[in-house]
């Protein structure tokens, strides 16, 4: 009788260490689908954003890119990965002439820049005539991130518009004082 009270106690512990096992892996189970969910939806924002976006550590190693970020710099994507420091970053944008004419003014200015602790906004003329600008906030661990916008069209656009307003105001200076407006029978 003994021996009979013994085996169930011992079959109630394995069932409950069991139960708790179960419970354990469904938890887990479900804590890895909201996190690949979660993976998904950043993925999927970073690729459908109208900006190159990038995101460093403290220790100026990036931690994450979008696509366009590489293409608007003319970058490799696989040279661009986790890992790659912004000194290579910048290196590799001025071999690939996304960079001012003064390289070395450029990469000296945006390594003081990038991991400030305050927020930074900064324009870019490229050699190739585009002009980009990068947005910078800080993040709590040290690290920065950063939106960069091609800027070029819109700049185009606003210098068209100066020049239809002055062309506008210069008609309207030169129209004599007086205009008669006679209905035509």
């Amino acid at each position: 009788r003994t021996g009979f009270l013994a085996a169930a106690i011992l079959s109630l512990l394995i069932l409950i260490v069991t139960a708790f096992s179960v419970r354990g892996h469904v938890l887990r189970d479900a804590a890895k689908k909201r996190l690949e969910r979660a993976n998904m939806l950043l993925n999927a924002t970073l690729a459908n954003m109208p900006h190159g976006v990038c995101m460093f550590g403290a220790d100026k190693r990036l931690v994450l890119a979008n696509e366009l970020y590489s293409t608007m710099y003319g970058l490799d994507a696989k040279a661009v990965t986790p890992g790659t420091t912004l000194p290579q970053i910048l290196e590799l944008r001025v071999a690939s002439g996304c960079s001012p004419e003064d390289a070395q003014k450029y990469i000296t200015g945006r390594m003081a820049e990038a991991f400030r602790p305050d927020p930074g906004y900064l324009v870019d003329h490229l050699k190739d005539g585009r002009t980009l600008a990068v947005s910078r906030r800080p993040m709590p661990d040290g690290g920065s991130v950063a939106v960069h916008q091609d800027i070029t069209a819109h700049l185009r656009a606003e210098k068209e518009l100066e020049k239809t307003k002055q062309f506008l105001h210069s008609i309207i200076e030169n129209i004599p004082d007086m205009i008669f407006v006679k209905e035509a029978k």
